[in-house]
């Protein structure tokens, strides 16, 4: 049976386990998502609007998303608000093909 692919928010999980007192920023595509505590943490820091998500039946989390190309911005305001930040890039293992 093939393993199942990891999510972005498990991804997210694996990573806080490791580097706890950090700052998390999953890149999906063509934004940088972050959840649960750190998602707070930057709705107070960089002014970001704060939303609920749900995959299918597990229960709602905290996510804060935004653009690629404001990465630089954002991680510069994070910085010099003390914060330590890592990044880590999701990809789908499966992607849709065009026929």
């Amino acid at each position: 049976m093939p393993k199942k692919q990891q999510s972005p928010i498990e991804m997210w999980q694996q990573c806080k386990a490791e580097y706890g007192g950090s700052i998390i920023l999953v890149r999906v595509g063509d934004f940088f998502e972050t959840y649960e505590q750190d998602a707070l943490m930057c709705e107070l820091i960089l002014g970001v609007r704060l939303a609920w998500r749900q995959e299918g039946i597990k229960p709602k989390y905290r996510v804060v998303l935004f653009v690629h190309t404001e990465i630089d911005a954002k991680l510069s305001k994070l910085i010099q608000a003390g914060q330590r930040v890592g990044i880590v890039e999701w990809k789908p293992e499966n992607k849709p093909q065009k026929v």
